[in-house]
């Protein structure tokens, strides 16, 4: 199988939004799902934006946080992905919502609105997919309390 075929970006949809890749789109959702039940709002008085974290340890014993901002915690992401060719055509566009996993450095980081398509701005695979997907199963079969 060629690099192209495991490549994320589509340069055929160069200048539209494409569809945002399943393993992006899941790994998203486990983290909203843990946020939204194990997550703790901060409420610092910030008239900024509201935080939802999640904080615990990797398996080798090192900080993993989930982090998520925006007006509310959001229950998805954007179905479409921005091309990347189309973010500097945009130079003043701020998010209204940012979701950050990092198992200890950040390892996803997503930003959207919620009238447009997703942005990701860092995305390396790892160990710690696994680790969030079974913090997601955890948190969709717990009856525990929410966030």
């Amino acid at each position: 199988m060629s690099a192209s075929a495991h490549s994320y970006r589509n340069i055929e949809a160069e200048g539209r939004p494409s569809g945002t890749h399943p393993v992006l789109k899941a790994l998203a959702d486990a983290a909203l799902a843990v946020l939204a039940r194990d997550g703790e709002r901060t409420d610092d008085n910030d008239p900024g934006p509201l935080t939802w974290r999640f904080d615990t340890k990797t398996v080798q014993g090192m900080a993993f946080e989930i982090r998520c901002s925006g007006p509310d915690l959001p229950a998805a992401v954007p179905a479409d992905t921005i091309s990347p060719a189309d973010i500097p055509k945009d130079p003043n566009w701020r998010e209204t919502y940012r979701l950050i996993v990092a198992p200890p450095l950040i390892a996803f980081d997503i930003c959207w609105r919620a009238d447009g398509p997703l942005r990701i701005m860092t995305f390396s695979r790892g160990d710690w997919e696994t680790q969030l997907t079974d913090l997601a199963v955890a948190a969709a079969g717990s009856h525990g309390r929410s966030a």
